[in-house]
C-alpha cells in the first residue's frame, strides 16, 4: 500500500490527445510541456502564451472546480535579466507587483502598498561577556569595559536599526527585540507582542517612541563617555578594541564594514580620534563556528531563533535572559554567565552569574491567577501550584526575576502553555505583562543588541487590492479569494 501511494504521488495528469500530438516522430520522445506543446491545465489557470525566456501568460481556467475563488482573470510573468529591469517595469506601470531587494527597498520602506512577510528569525549582535574557552595564542581576552552596563547600553542606543534594515540589510524590519517582531504568544492572537500596550509602555518609559527603535546617538555618546572614563581610571589605555568575528563572504563583509564605521565614527573624541576600534576577523564557515561556540569573540552578528513566531513569552525569556537553558552556548549565547572560566572539581567552567537574575520585577498575572483558583487544586501541576503560591491575592507577582523565569522554562507544564489559541480569557494579556517585565530587565542589562527581524517585502500597484488584513503566521497574506484588481469591472465597487 505504501509503495502504491508513493507511486501515485509521482503521477502527472496529461491530456491524451495533446500528449500524443507532441511526440516527435524522429526521436519518439514527447514534447509535452514545452512552449510548442504546453501543458493543458486542470488547475486554476491555463497557459495562454509562452514566449521562451521572455513572457508567460496564464488565463483563468473557467472549468476549474474552485473557479469562484480565483479573482485574477489573467496573470502575466515577465522574465527579466536583472532586478533593475524589474524595478523599471514597475515604476513605469508596466507590471503590477515587485519583489523588493536591497537596492530598491529604502525607496518604498514606508509605502503602505508594501506587504511584508516574516521569516521567523531575529538578528542581533551578541555582546559576549563570557571568557574564551580556548587557550594559548588563540585565546582572546575581553577588554574589561565590556562588563560595564553603560558601555553595552551605549552600543545599543548607538545602533541605527532603521538605516541598517532599510539600506544595508534590506529588505528587513528594524527591531529592538531578540525574537521576531511578529512574535505572538498564541497562533490566533490578534496582535503581535510588539504591537501591545505593554511593549509600548516599556519603550515610552525609556523616553522613546516606537518608531525610534531606541536609536539615540547623543545618549549613546554620553553613556560611552562615562564608561570610557571609568575604564581609563582603572589603568587602561585607549582606544577600546573589540574582536568582531564574521563570515568571509562579500555580503557579510558589507554588514561588518557598516557596523565598524558606524561605531568608530560615533564614539570619536572631540578631536576626531577613535576611542573604539572594531577589529573585524573574517573567517570561513568552520572557523566562524569554532570561534563562536568557544566564545572567542567580543561581538558577532547572529540569526539564532526558533524559526517561527509563536510562544513569544518563551522566546523572549530564552534569548534575552538565559539562552543556556536551550543550548545557546554553542551559538555564542552564554549569558547570564560572564567572566573567565574557573577550575571546579577538575573541570573548567563559567561560574560567575550576572545579578540581573535577581532583579526585582512586578507582573500582573491576575487572569491566570483567577483561572487557577477556579480549578480543582488536585488537577494543577506542581509547577502551576508553585506559580499560584508566588502570586498575591490580586494575582500580582512581586519578587526576583529568576523564579518566574524558571516557571517559563517548565513551559509544557505551565497553565499558559497552549496552541493555537489562549487557554483561558486574558492569558495573552498576562503574557504581554510578563514579557514586558522581561524586556525591562533585558534593555537595562543589554547582553544582545537587536538589529532586525528577517523579512521579505513585496509592493503592489495601486489597483491591486488585498483584503486580508495583516500577515498571518498561519495563512500568510491570505488565499487567492482575497485578492482582486479594482480595474476589473467585477470588483470596481470595492475600490477604497
Amino acid at each position: 500500500m505504501v509503495d502504491a501511494v508513493s507511486m501515485g504521488n509521482s503521477l502527472t495528469l496529461v491530456h491524451p490527445e495533446k500528449y500524443a500530438a507532441s511526440i516527435d516522430p524522429s526521436s519518439g520522445f514527447a514534447q509535452y510541456g514545452t512552449p510548442n506543446h504546453p501543458y493543458v491545465s486542470y488547475g486554476a489557470y491555463v497557459l495562454k502564451e509562452w514566449d521562451a525566456n521572455a513572457r508567460l501568460v496564464f488565463n483563468k481556467n473557467y472549468d476549474y472546480v474552485l473557479k469562484e475563488t480565483i479573482n485574477y482573470k489573467s496573470q502575466v510573468i515577465e522574465i527579466v535579466s536583472n532586478t533593475a529591469e524589474a524595478y523599471n517595469l514597475f515604476k513605469r506601470g508596466d507590471t503590477s507587483v515587485l519583489g523588493l531587494t536591497k537596492d530598491y527597498y529604502a525607496e518604498f520602506a514606508e509605502d503602505e502598498r508594501v506587504k511584508k512577510s516574516w521569516e521567523g528569525f531575529p538578528q542581533y549582535m551578541i555582546v559576549n561577556q563570557s571568557g574564551s574557552m580556548l587557550t594559548g595564542e588563540q585565546k582572546h581576552t575581553h577588554p574589561t569595559i565590556i562588563y560595564d552596563q553603560k558601555f553595552r547600553q551605549a552600543l545599543m542606543y548607538g545602533f541605527n536599526n532603521k538605516e541598517f534594515a532599510y539600506t544595508i540589510y534590506a529588505p528587513n524590519t528594524p527591531s529592538i527585540m531578540p525574537m521576531p517582531v511578529d512574535a505572538v504568544h498564541y497562533l490566533y492572537d490578534p496582535i503581535y507582542y510588539s504591537e501591545s500596550e505593554a511593549h509600548r509602555q516599556v519603550v515610552e518609559e525609556l523616553g522613546f517612541e516606537l518608531d525610534d527603535y531606541l536609536y539615540a546617538p547623543e545618549t549613546a555618546k554620553s553613556l560611552f563617555n562615562e564608561a570610557y572614563e571609568a575604564w581609563l581610571e582603572e589603568g587602561n589605555s585607549g582606544p577600546v578594541t573589540l574582536r568582531y568575528i564574521s563570515d568571509n563572504d562579500e555580503f557579510s563583509i558589507s554588514l561588518d564594514n557598516y557596523i565598524k564605521e558606524s561605531y568608530e565614527n560615533l564614539f570619536k573624541d572631540e578631536n576626531g580620534n577613535k576611542r573604539l576600534i572594531i577589529d573585524i576577523v573574517n573567517l570561513d564557515g568552520a572557523g566562524l563556528e569554532y570561534h563562536t561556540e568557544n566564545l572567542n569573540f567580543d561581538l558577532v552578528l547572529a540569526n539564532v531563533g526558533f524559526g517561527h513566531s509563536e510562544i513569544a513569552w518563551i522566546q523572549y525569556a530564552a534569548f534575552a535572559l538565559n539562552p543556556t537553558v536551550i543550548g545557546g552556548r554553542d551559538f555564542g549565547l552564554n549569558h547570564p554567565f560572564y567572566g573567565e572560566m574557573e577550575l571546579v572539581d577538575g573541570v573548567m567552567k563559567h561560574v560567575h552569574v550576572a545579578d540581573y537574575l535577581n532583579s526585582e520585577i512586578e507582573v500582573d498575572l491576575s487572569n491566570g491567577y483567577n483561572y487557577m483558583k477556579a480549578q480543582d487544586p488536585d488537577e494543577l501541576s506542581a509547577e502551576n501550584k508553585a506559580l499560584l503560591n508566588m502570586l498575591d491575592e490580586n494575582g500580582i507577582y512581586k519578587g526576583p526575576l529568576n523564579p518566574l523565569l524558571n516557571h517559563v522554562f517548565t513551559f509544557s507544564s505551565s497553565v499558559y502553555y497552549a496552541s493555537p489559541e489562549e487557554p483561558f480569557p486574558g492569558a495573552s494579556h498576562d503574557l504581554h505583562n510578563l514579557t514586558a517585565a522581561f524586556e525591562k530587565v533585558f534593555l537595562e542589562y543589554v547582553p544582545l543588541i537587536p538589529t532586525v527581524t528577517r523579512s521579505s517585502a513585496t509592493i503592489y500597484a495601486d489597483y491591486v487590492q488585498i483584503d486580508w488584513p495583516a500577515y498571518s503566521n498561519a495563512f500568510g497574506w491570505g488565499a487567492a479569494r482575497y485578492r482582486y484588481l479594482i480595474t476589473d469591472p467585477d470588483f470596481a465597487d470595492r475600490a477604497k
